[in-house]
C-alpha cells in the first residue's frame, strides 16, 4: 500500500529535520503521527532520493511527470548521438 502525498511530504520533512537520519525522522515521525501507519527507515532516504532524482514522490508518477515521457527522451538522446549536428527542428 503506497503512502499519500502529505504522508511523503511529512517524511521528507521529518527527513530533513533529523539531518539525513533516517532511524531519527521514523522516530520523530511517529511521535507527530502515533496513528498513522508508520514506514519503515529505509522509506524515508529512499521518497527523498527519488524526489532528487525525478521530481516525483510517488513511483507510479515517475515516467508521466507533466506528460514526459521517457522513451521520448532516450530516443532523443540517441538520435543526437548519432547525428550532433542536427537541428532541434529536425529531431521534433
Amino acid at each position: 500500500m503506497k503512502f499519500s502525498i502529505a504522508e511523503y511530504a511529512d517524511m521528507i520533512f521529518f527527513y530533513g529535520k533529523a539531518n539525513g537520519k533516517p532511524t531519527e525522522a521514523r522516530r520523530m515521525y511517529t511521535e507527530a503521527y502515533p496513528r498513522r501507519r508508520i514506514p519503515d527507515a529505509r522509506v524515508f532516504p529512499a521518497t527523498f532520493a527519488r524526489l532528487r532524482e525525478t521530481i516525483t514522490i510517488n513511483k507510479s508518477m515517475q515516467d508521466s511527470v507533466a506528460g514526459f515521457d521517457r522513451n521520448i527522451e532516450r530516443s532523443v538522446m540517441e538520435y543526437l548521438e548519432e547525428d550532433p549536428t542536427t537541428s532541434v527542428r529536425k529531431i521534433s
